[in-house]
């Protein structure tokens, strides 16, 4: 008499069940980490704002960075940062620390849902040393 071997209907539909759970949890998580990164690159570009849109005021300075911010974040549809999440500090006359904290919910089934929370941070440096 043979054994049998493989697996049965009820093994394979465990699997199945258990391969799709996993895949709508990385397809989830995924977009978020995709949106963390827009939000980290915009973070990035404010390096690469042109000195002349600067003034001597620092208080003016924190305004542009926060606007130009914004703005980035509009044009990569990132629309769960607020302007409340964003926090300016001037280090040095011409250093800026810019610090958005957030939190995020996705969504991942009937009621449940993950929450992320990031906080990241960038030093931007304005005009010449």
């Amino acid at each position: 008499m043979k054994k049998n071997q493989g697996m049965s209907v009820v093994g394979i539909l465990f699997t199945i069940g258990v391969v799709v759970c996993l895949g709508i949890l990385v397809m989830r998580v995924s977009v978020v980490y995709i949106h963390h990164y827009a939000i980290t690159s915009s973070l990035q570009a404010l390096n690469n704002i042109p000195s002349n849109r600067f003034s001597h005021n620092p208080a003016m300075n924190q305004i542009v960075l926060k606007k130009s911010l914004l703005r980035r974040l509009e044009i990569n549809s990132i629309e769960n940062i607020k302007s409340d999440n964003i926090k300016i500090s001037r280090k040095n006359p011409n250093q800026y620390l810019v610090n958005i904290h957030y939190q995020t919910q996705a969504p991942l089934f009937y009621n449940i849902s993950l929450l992320f929370k990031f906080d990241a941070s960038q030093e931007v440096t304005i005009g010449t040393p």
